[in-house]
């Protein structure tokens, strides 16, 4: 068995990246300490384990989290459509991240390699860009299985801070991608609904109830990630956030960026659902008198994650930390997306990075602006305006016109769509533009 400073070697290798030893050693070595963590269990399973496999334990479970975490990159988004060439790499990595969750859920004594619940995080992740209706049902699985350990092992762990601390920011990581695949359901049936309609994956009479279960999922997805800016926040006043992960620290001081991101994402999404929701009668959520009421509140969790994103972060040295290129391509397309489902409102900002995001009101100005910098290639990656420019599912489309007539300005978003086509996700792919024109027809 493995020392818990050659593991901890490990883990920062593949986090960094460098000198990092080749998948299948990898892969070799977990196998091989799950193995001897079997066997150094005793006839009769103690409620505690050895002094000597704690630290151990603890070090394992940050190389099941790091390894698992890895991998995800391996695999392609939609690779179940590729053909079986193109397929391969993501399906084998699927299958080495379901053999490091497999590990986690057996580890003897896992509540105390906390950071091992990664490991089932990257197996929900890695099913969710199956991007089909069957690996979406497997995702949500994993995450529920992964939310129901946490809560056990916080319990067995009461009142031992390091334990607690450990598995809150494990569980922020875990409530992120549970916001994550609520955002990508919904991307994957509304951007792709005139190709399933078409290829008779799905009935038109299908949509309101894939709405109703999209609306149910997500409206829980915005509480997961506010969750996780709440757990961020508790961290950092109890703790204080590192500014790199070490054994002992997980969470970040940029904690807050991606839950921001995604929980200000996930309420935008929710908004034109809600006006389909209102539309097949359906009453609005506990806690709120009627749908209007309810499209408010969303709006203003909005914005307070939305200011989570900006929230200053320094180093070491006290230099400003500023978004990396990703971050910055979602405030973007945040501030594109609630300019074109509530036009004309206000959402300062504090980021300078392009001057299409100083613009504190988001009018016809401000999305022209922000779409042209989302047109503009930033390195190799194309851009694209996410669901708010690639929907094709009726009801969706409505939804957004009625957002936009509450805020007195009903037309103008499916022009928008026509004009700005390049920002469809899918704008590349062959007879998608006379897909999305049929959608749209002759309004607007």
């Amino acid at each position: 068995m493995r020392n818990p400073e050659e593991l901890d070697a490990l883990c920062l290798a593949i986090r960094n990246k460098k000198g990092v030893p080749p998948t299948e050693e990898l892969l070799a070595i977990a196998t091989e300490e799950f193995d001897q963590f079997c066997r150094a269990v005793p006839d009769e399973i103690p409620q505690l384990p050895p002094h000597e496999l704690v630290e151990p334990l603890w070090s394992f479970g940050w190389l099941l989290y790091e390894l698992s975490w890895s991998l995800t990159p391996s695999v392609q988004a939609g690779y179940e459509a590729l053909d079986e060439n193109a397929a391969r790499p993501s399906v084998e990595a699927t299958k080495q991240i379901a053999l490091l969750a497999d590990i986690a859920r057996d580890l003897p004594w896992p509540e105390y390699a906390p950071r091992a619940l990664g490991a089932l995080r990257s197996q929900a992740l890695a099913h969710s860009k199956r991007d089909t209706e069957a690996g979406l049902l497997r995702a949500w699985t994993f995450h529920e299985d992964a939310h129901e350990l946490y809560a056990n092992y916080r319990e067995n762990h009461k009142g031992n801070s390091r334990y607690e601390k450990a598995l809150d920011e494990v569980m922020i990581q875990l409530w992120l991608a549970q916001t994550g695949t609520s955002c990508r359901t919904i991307e994957q049936t509304v951007g792709r609904w005139a190709e399933s309609v078409r290829d008779e994956e799905f009935e038109p009479h299908d949509e309101d109830r894939l709405m109703q279960q999209m609306f149910d999922r997500l409206w829980n997805g915005v509480s997961f990630g506010e969750e996780a800016l709440r757990v961020a926040a508790e961290i950092d006043a109890t703790h204080h956030l590192a500014h790199e992960v070490t054994r002992e620290d997980l969470a970040l001081a940029t904690a807050y960026r991606n839950p921001g991101i995604m929980t200000a994402r996930a309420a935008l999404l929710l908004l034109p659902l809600s006006q389909a929701m209102q539309s097949l009668g359906r009453l609005a959520p506990r806690g709120y008198a009627d749908w209007p009421a309810a499209r408010g509140a969303l709006l203003q969790r909005m914005r307070d994650s939305y200011k989570e994103i900006e929230k200053p972060v320094v180093d070491d040295r006290g230099e400003p930390v500023d978004l990396v290129a990703d971050h910055q391509r979602s405030v973007v397309q945040i501030r594109l997306n609630l300019a074109l489902v509530a036009p004309n409102t206000e959402l300062a900002s504090k980021l300078d990075f392009a001057e299409c995001v100083t613009r504190t009101r988001l009018d016809d100005a401000a999305v022209q602006s922000l779409s042209e910098w989302l047109a503009t290639p930033q390195g190799t990656r194309r851009n694209d305006a996410n669901v708010i420019g690639s929907a094709t599912m009726p009801s969706y489309l409505t939804g957004v016109e009625a957002m936009r007539a509450a805020h007195d300005v009903p037309s103008g978003y499916r022009a928008w769509r026509r004009q700005w086509f390049e920002l469809d996700r899918y704008a590349t792919e062959q007879g998608r533009r006379a897909l999305v024109d049929q959608v749209l027809g002759d309004a607007d």
